[in-house]
C-alpha cells in the first residue's frame, strides 16, 4: 500500500529533474560541438 502511496510522488518530483538533465545533456553537446569547431577553425 505504501509503494501507490510513494510512486505518485517520486514521478512529479522526478519529472523536472529529468527535464533539467535533458536539457544540461543537450548543452553539454552543443558546447562540445561547438568547442571542435573553433579548434578545427
Amino acid at each position: 500500500m505504501t509503494n501507490i502511496d510513494v510512486n505518485p510522488g517520486t514521478v512529479s518530483f522526478y519529472e523536472p529533474w529529468k527535464e533539467l538533465w535533458l536539457i544540461g545533456l543537450s548543452n553539454a553537446l552543443l558546447l562540445e560541438r561547438t568547442g571542435q569547431s573553433l579548434a578545427k577553425g
